[in-house]
């Protein structure tokens, strides 16, 4: 229960135990409900990049209020929102990545970015496992952090080009391919 949040913060020592799982259960439920939406919303409507962005800024919201609320009810919500939030974040964030990496590269970097933030989460969990056992807001606050820099770096990055390409906005996914070319050095004659 740790991990998502202190039984004493929600004065769950004397609860069910079915309102303590339903925690873990609205998570999942929120990814599932997800799973089925937002791959086809993205798809479809909205392209990549603010289905990400959206996806990473609810995440935030999400885990700054799960880590001050003293609500039950509300701690019901905020794990069903950060369930909802994980296919955006997950899924369609490594689509996203994906289309913009090099063929070859693509395995090496999408397991880098799947390993990241359990990697960070584990080792961050580890430091406070051996510092400080009872405060986990700090587990939170690494992961807020964390989900920041993504949100920033989502920031800079341009649609897909892949995606433009395959809803018939060719000029746009030839700006975009322009512009990475650019990034990369590759002289605009070779593109």
């Amino acid at each position: 229960m740790d991990n998502w949040v202190s039984p004493d913060q929600l004065n769950l020592l004397c609860e069910p135990k079915i309102k303590i799982g339903l925690l873990g259960t609205l998570y999942f439920t929120g990814a599932t409900i997800s799973n089925l939406l937002v791959p086809l919303f993205s798809d479809l409507f909205l392209g990549r990049k603010w289905v990400v962005n959206i996806s990473f800024a609810l995440t935030i919201l999400a885990y700054i209020s799960l880590t001050i609320s003293t609500n039950l009810g509300l701690s019901y919500m905020l794990l069903f929102g950060l369930g909802f939030c994980t296919p955006g974040n997950k899924i369609i964030g490594t689509i996203y990545l994906k289309e913009f990496i090099p063929t070859a590269s693509r395995g090496v970097v999408s397991t880098l970015m799947v390993a990241s933030e359990p990697l960070i989460l584990g080792l961050v969990t580890l430091f406070l496992e051996v510092v400080d056992r009872e405060d986990r807001k700090l587990e939170s606050i690494s992961i807020v952090i964390m989900t920041i820099l993504y949100l920033v770096f989502q920031l800079i990055i341009k649609e897909s080009p892949r995606w433009y390409f395959n809803r018939g906005k060719y000029k746009k996914s030839r700006a975009v391919l322009a512009e990475i070319a650019e990034f990369n050095g590759v002289d605009k004659e070779h593109f």
